[in-house]
């Protein structure tokens, strides 16, 4: 049924925790971010990612003994207290609404098998050219107004930098716009067709788009925000000495990569940028082709699509090779090969229907991140998640994991506009109310505050639909839902990436495990291993470069989390310290123990 709520209690100001314990407000309000208009334009921002940061390259001598005490203090209801504050009535509705009939199953399939939606993420070192060169796309596929255009040239100009004009047109945030660098992930959505090409390119494809900023600083929102990508196009600088530094150890090229295997990219798209300060040079390009080739191939071991196109982001008409009929005035061997639009829309997608049947029917959302915006004249709170599986409807009550939290879905939106339902897969951007069937005012209770609310919403976080919860005993270290479970222990398979130490045991890092932050110490290092899994050495101390290992890592705070052969994006593991990554790899086993 659709949100139907007290008109009293609009929010979580007016609600108590179910009757069961006191909570006090927070004495500092958290910030939070611009969110996605509900109006639909032809390029759209998501809202950005406010992580905390946590301090990394910490080292312990003693492995941790015992488990954080983290539940204690985050999860808000329990199901027996749901269960209690709900009437019998909505009791068999909630538990009635979380099934998923075989109608249900076969749109949602049908919803799979017909997706557009093409998810790429791009990035590169810094100064690579990715904004300039995807703004100008974008102007060139029609996605944005000539006159825009115009205008943000002009700005860029009177800001003294006039080169930024295309860039401008993705790095909407003032920051942005006044460093001249990309600071956080952005997402933008583009439509492109080239009927020029043939009928078979003549539909329009969408594309989901993640600009990832450069720096090594904001590696850290390119790790978070990654979701499900289909491919990535990698940027490079042509120019003399800054494709050098680009792949060298201090550079990002090589790190990108080696992020991209884990995020299980299956097409790599290299974009040489720049070619016209080489004069599009080919002996350039191959000498440039030969090096990332090794790289990709023999280093990191890419087993995928990999395709490379020479570009000039912010060249002229016909000179660019970003559509078709730009490289005209551009030598045979850049004019008589693909362009970048081209490249970008015969990427094949790869949608797993298993993904909303049978036991995933139900879904499980992934929180990136939260906020609080009006709907109706009412609070709400707004949430960007990735339905990891199942098939979530726009009248479900859903229940934050591990908070306890319980919501009304009142929206759906995507790529701007309003769904019914939305699958696995999926990007969306929630509205919910607190789901007045479970919660009611109690007078003993002191009150709980929205900001109260939104700083327990954390990113990384699961919703669940309320009737699942409702089958549970608790919400508690190793209590599993829809397939994931609640942890603060996990074995983990990883490739030591630090050439100058390795890892060692009691080694304290910032562990990105899905879209989850936290720091976590090496609790034991169970075995060395080699390339094909074998035990190389057991119980080592230390693990180095290149070399691969199994881990147990202690999590200084519950997540959720699901094993790397159900999820390739909640299995994914990360490892992090002094600003670079140390390991890449992913859970093998969760443990159910604190």
């Amino acid at each position: 049924m659709p949100y139907s709520s007290d008109e009293d209690c609009s929010d979580y100001d007016d609600y108590s925790a179910g009757g069961c314990r006191l909570y006090k407000k927070p004495v500092v309000t958290p910030k939070g971010r611009k969110g996605m208009g509900s109006t639909t334009t032809s390029v759209s921002s998501t809202p950005r990612s406010t992580a905390s940061k946590v301090t990394p390259g910490k080292t312990s001598s003693n492995t941790p003994s015992g488990a954080p005490s983290c539940l204690s203090g985050s999860v808000q209801s329990t199901p027996s207290q749901l269960r209690m504050s709900a009437s019998s009535k909505y009791l068999g509705e909630l538990v009635e609404e979380s099934k998923r009939d075989e109608d249900i199953i076969r749109n949602a399939v049908k919803d799979l098998k017909g997706s557009m939606a093409v998810h790429v993420l791009v990035v590169g070192h810094v100064d690579a050219g990715k904004s300039t060169t995807f703004g100008h796309l974008a102007l060139l596929t029609g996605n944005i107004d000539p006159h825009e255009a115009e205008k943000l040239t002009r700005l860029a100009e009177d800001m003294g930098k006039s080169s930024f004009g295309y860039a401008f047109l993705l790095d909407t945030d003032s920051e942005e716009r006044s460093r001249g660098v990309t600071i956080d992930v952005c997402n933008h959505t583009l439509r492109i067709a080239l009927p020029t090409l043939g009928e078979e390119l003549a539909e329009p494809r969408t594309f989901a788009l993640q600009d990832c900023p450069g720096h090594r600083d904001f590696v850290p929102a390119l790790i978070s925000s990654a979701t499900r990508p289909d491919a990535a196009v990698l940027l490079v600088d042509a120019s003399q000495g800054e494709f050098e530094k680009g792949i060298s150890t201090d550079g990002q090229t090589l790190e990108h990569v080696q992020l991209l295997m884990v995020f299980g990219i299956k097409t790599l798209i290299v974009a040489i940028n720049k070619m016209d300060r080489s004069s599009w040079c080919e002996k350039r390009y191959n000498e440039i082709v030969t090096k990332l080739s090794t790289i990709i191939k023999d280093d990191v071991q890419f087993k995928g699509l990999l395709q490379f196109i020479p570009i000039s982001g912010i060249g002229p008409d016909e000179e660019n090779n970003l559509v078709p009929g730009q490289a005209t005035k551009l030598p045979d061997w850049v004019s008589q090969g693909p362009s970048l639009a081209e490249a970008l829309y015969r990427i094949q997608t790869n949608r797993s229907t298993s993904l909303v049947k049978g036991k995933y029917s139900q879904p499980t959302l992934v929180l990136f991140d939260a906020q609080i915006e009006m709907l109706g004249g009412k609070r709400c709170y707004s949430c960007t998640c990735l339905v990891e599986s199942g098939i979530l409807k726009a009248t479900d009550s859903v229940v934050n994991i591990p908070s306890g939290y319980p919501f009304q879905v009142a929206s759906i939106t995507m790529f701007g506009e309003q769904r019914d339902n939305a699958v696995a897969y999926d990007v969306v951007t929630l509205n919910l109310f607190p789901d007045s069937r479970v919660l009611k005012p109690c007078t003993p209770c002191e009150k709980l505050d929205t900001v109260t609310v939104l700083s327990n919403l954390k990113p990384g976080s699961c919703f669940i639909l309320t009737g699942v919860i409702l089958d549970t005993d608790a919400i508690k270290v190793g209590t599993r839902f829809n397939g994931v479970t609640i942890t603060v222990r996990i074995k983990v398979k990883v490739l030591i990436l630090d050439q100058q130490r390795g890892l060692g045991r009691g080694d304290m890092y910032d562990c990105y495990l899905g879209a989850n932050r936290i720091e976590a110490t090496v609790r034991k290092i169970d075995a060395q291993l080699r390339m094909d899994g074998s035990v190389e050495r057991e119980n080592p101390p230390i693990v180095g470069w290149k070399r691969y290992a199994r881990l147990t890592l202690q999590l200084d705070s519950c997540v959720v989390a699901r094993e790397f052969a159900d999820s390739k994006f909640l299995g994914r593991v990360i490892l992090r310290g002094d600003n670079k990554t140390v390991a890449i790899g992913f859970v093998e086993r969760i443990s159910e123990k604190p």
